[in-house]
């Protein structure tokens, strides 16, 4: 999924400043790898600034790419990290229904000492 977003969003960044923007974004073919170089390095949000849209096309799909991007890694990263907390606790020993057929016991009265 992540691949097919910089993909997307990379040939979409060339498309559009190859012709206004060849330094950055090459005119032949090869330029579709500087789109998903530029790409990658915006949904990652590492921004070296080796690329950057000088288009009002480009410039959209930069600004699309990083909220988008922001909220599908921030997405990403929380589903991970929920999916690892509910694995740790289903596997924990300390479970409610280990504990559920075990007698237990409480103090009736606990007579408080003077210091």
């Amino acid at each position: 999924m992540l691949f097919s977003i910089i993909a997307f969003f990379g040939f979409l960044g060339w498309y559009f400043e190859r012709h206004k923007n060849s330094n950055h974004f090459r005119i032949s073919y090869k330029g579709i790898w500087d789109g998903l170089w530029w790409a990658a390095v915006i949904i990652t949000t590492v921004g070296y600034g080796d690329k950057s849209p000088i288009t009002r096309q480009g410039k959209i799909i930069a600004l699309t790419l990083m909220f988008g991007g922001l909220l599908f890694i921030s997405g990403l990263t929380a589903s991970i990290a929920s999916s690892l907390t509910v694995d740790r606790l289903s596997a924990s020993s300390g479970s409610f229904a280990k504990f559920k057929d075990q007698s237990v016991g409480t103090i009736k009265t606990l007579a408080l000492q003077n210091f």
